[in-house]
């Protein structure tokens, strides 16, 4: 996808704050795609921080690309 590329974000499912994240924390952001239906993607998402999931959710978004 180019520049020119929309991400709609939709819905965010089964979210889950396992950790505080303070500050000086860094996170890092893990994000797989779980399903494709025409131009709803959704993803599996998490949280990373020292190695330990502090965040998890599936988010919903349509990528218009008719830019």
């Amino acid at each position: 996808y180019d520049m020119g590329t929309l991400v709609y974000f939709m819905s965010i499912e089964d979210a889950k704050f396992r950790k505080m994240v303070v500050q000086g924390d860094v996170v890092h952001f893990e994000v797989v795609k779980a399903h494709r239906r025409g131009p709803v993607w959704k993803f599996k998402c998490r949280a990373i921080v020292n190695g330990e999931v502090v965040a998890e959710a599936t988010n919903t978004a349509m990528i218009d690309d008719k830019s």
